[in-house]
């Protein structure tokens, strides 16, 4: 009976550890939310499109649709040294997030992104980063 217990109370432990994911850095500054919309099989577009942030503001991109997206820096000012946030993960669920900090990684100026599969359809839109 005993080790029957144990691993009755085991299993609940290892399904939250296994649901548990980082929890990003938290920025000193405005969190800035991003839609990611699709509404039919051609229209996808993020909204709102063109947003102004500064260093310490975190850019949230939120899913909200069925079709899955992402957020890819396309075109980025000179100086800019951003690694990882180049390009964020697929959004599979109604919901998820993803965030960006804009922190000393990102220079001043003009940053255009796209959501990769769908930017034949113009899922295209900016943020630009001034002082902070």
């Amino acid at each position: 009976m005993r080790p029957i217990l144990i691993a009755l109370l085991a299993v609940p432990l290892v399904v939250v550890m296994s649901a548990a994911r980082p929890i990003p850095e938290p920025a000193s500054g405005h969190v800035v939310t991003i839609k990611m919309v699709d509404n039919g099989s051609t229209i996808f577009k993020f909204e709102p499109k063109n947003v102004r942030v500064q260093r310490g503001d975190t850019l949230r991109f939120e899913q909200t649709g069925a079709v899955p997206h992402n957020v890819e820096l396309k075109h980025t000012p000179r100086g800019a040294n951003l690694h990882i946030a180049a390009m964020g993960p697929f959004l599979l669920a109604k919901g998820a997030t993803y965030d960006i900090v804009i922190d000393e990684s990102f220079v001043d100026g003009k940053y255009e992104f796209e959501c990769t599969p769908h930017q034949m359809f113009g899922m295209k839109g900016s943020f630009t980063v001034t002082g902070g």
